[in-house]
């Protein structure tokens, strides 16, 4: 499918923490203007290698309206400022929704009225934020994820297939793919390790959580580090 090597792309530079204009250069974003500009980019010089990406060669094999619809820089109707949307015709934004300059939403991504997308964040593809929802800036959340009335701080990452529902997040925290945060409220640069399940739980800042861990009603103190597969 044409979008499965957009979809690669961004997610890999996501995982890598890299930035916004990071990501739009992996998967070909340029911002576009009316059809007959993005035609006209066909035969245009090139403008930059910052233009050059992932979808050059497939633009350049499709009807000028459907190449100018693979990327688009839009406009927060809730406040913000100018961000990008890959493949914007897969995606459903609430204009009640805030997104920040330079924000980035993949493919097939729901943005409901309330959410918050700060400035410069990366929404991986076939993500859902609910009302309620916050990814501060910078921060960054892999594809297939889940947020709900939750609040990811500031250069924060987020694994591909997460949950996250009625929480925080913390600055610079990193959470593993697969992994379930619910009630929960996690401090700044804490590390969470892959397909953990944390439940009506607290940890404190740089803290460290195994993969496969079940935490459920526990409190874990700053700097403290909890093995692989304990349950809690």
């Amino acid at each position: 499918m044409r979008g499965d090597a957009g979809t690669k792309q961004f997610s890999e530079a996501a995982a890598r923490g890299e930035g916004a204009d990071a990501i739009k250069r992996e998967a070909g974003a340029r911002p576009a203007g009316d059809i007959k500009a993005a035609d006209a980019a066909q035969t245009a010089e090139p403008r930059g290698a910052e233009r050059e990406g992932l979808l050059t060669a497939e633009r350049a094999s499709l009807p000028g309206a459907e190449r100018a619809s693979l990327s688009a820089e839009q406009k927060s109707a809730g406040g913000g400022g100018a961000y990008t949307l890959l493949w914007p015709q897969t995606c459903r934004i609430s204009p009640r929704a805030v997104i920040g300059k330079g924000a980035v939403i993949g493919p097939f991504c729901s943005v409901a009225a309330g959410a918050i997308v700060g400035a410069d964040a990366a929404v991986g593809p076939f993500c859902t934020l609910g009302g309620g929802a916050a990814v501060e800036e910078g921060a960054r959340i892999g594809p297939n994820c889940r947020i709900f009335r939750f609040a990811v701080g500031k250069s924060a990452r987020i694994g591909g297939g997460c949950t996250l529902e009625g929480g925080t997040v913390g600055e610079g925290t990193q959470v593993g793919q697969g992994c379930a945060v619910q009630r929960a409220n996690v401090a700044a640069n804490a590390v969470i390790g892959q397909d953990c399940t944390l439940k009506n739980a607290a940890l404190g800042a740089s803290a460290v959580v195994g993969q496969g861990c079940s935490l459920r009603g526990a409190r874990i103190g700053g700097g403290a580090r909890v093995g692989a597969g304990c349950t809690l």
